[in-house]
């Protein structure tokens, strides 16, 4: 009789055991599936706004290049500022003493 009472003790411990580990194998799979659900919605997302962010980037690529070539072009007129006001000084430099040398040679 006491065999028989382990025994049944021992199936139903068993199956105790069974059903429990049966219970967290769905539960690890409803976790897993709902972190796999989570990550195929962000992976949605990104893939969704990737063609905006693909626009966004080609055209602030077109900004920086059109800023880029606005810049030389006010570099170059600068530099062609700088030369001319250079070259005036320059031959206001030699007018004045051409000037002076005539007023020397007068006096």
């Amino acid at each position: 009789a006491v065999r028989r009472q382990m025994e049944a003790l021992e199936d139903r411990l068993c199956a105790h055991v069974a059903r429990e580990l049966q219970r967290a194998q769905q539960q690890g799979d409803r976790l897993r599936e709902a972190a796999v659900a989570r990550l195929e919605a962000k992976v949605a997302q990104a893939e969704a706004a990737q063609p905006k962010l693909d626009r966004r980037l080609a055209e602030l690529g077109g900004n920086y290049r059109g800023l880029s070539e606005e810049m030389q072009a006010q570099i170059r007129r600068v530099d062609q500022t700088d030369a001319r006001l250079w070259e005036w000084r320059h031959q206001l430099d030699e007018d004045l003493r051409a000037r002076l040398a005539e007023l020397e040679q007068a006096c």
